[in-house]
């Protein structure tokens, strides 16, 4: 996080592991939505359904307003679950924890012309191909 604010000019930041198909015209829309200067962080649930963390893997977003003062926690840990720790930091800073099921944590759900699926967690690099032509390749 703190690489990203040095380094780029942006108003949300997006986390998912590189093993995440992420549907970037749904994730426009979906951040477009979202109210400016929100505390709240958004994204995948985890897979024990907990209320206070999300799953990295699935994907999280945050405002940037959020970013700098989770980068600046001097409570985070340098190691440990970053998903549940960014979480907890976002708690200690007065956000919420908002579960999104348009966030997939598992590759259960993948987006598709038949649904509204954001991002899809735990995809194989051919299958990312596959998703990719299924969901942009029209003919």
């Amino acid at each position: 996080m703190r690489r990203a604010l040095a380094e780029y000019d942006f108003d949300w930041l997006v986390k998912v592991d590189d093993d995440t198909f992420l549907h970037l015209p749904r994730l426009e829309a979906f951040v477009a939505g979202l109210p400016v200067g929100t505390r709240d962080i958004y994204g995948a649930a985890t897979a024990d359904g907990r209320a206070d963390c999300l799953c990295g893997g699935g994907g999280y977003v945050l405002h940037r307003d959020m970013v700098e003062l989770v980068a600046n926690d001097p409570r985070l840990p340098v190691k440990g679950r970053e998903d549940l720790e960014v979480c907890r930091s976002v708690l200690r800073h007065g956000g919420k924890v908002v579960v999104d099921e348009r966030f997939c944590a598992t590759g259960a759900v993948a987006p598709s012309r038949e649904n509204q699926a954001i991002s899809c967690h735990y995809v194989t690099p051919q299958r990312m191909r596959s998703l990719q032509e299924e969901n942009f390749n029209h003919e």
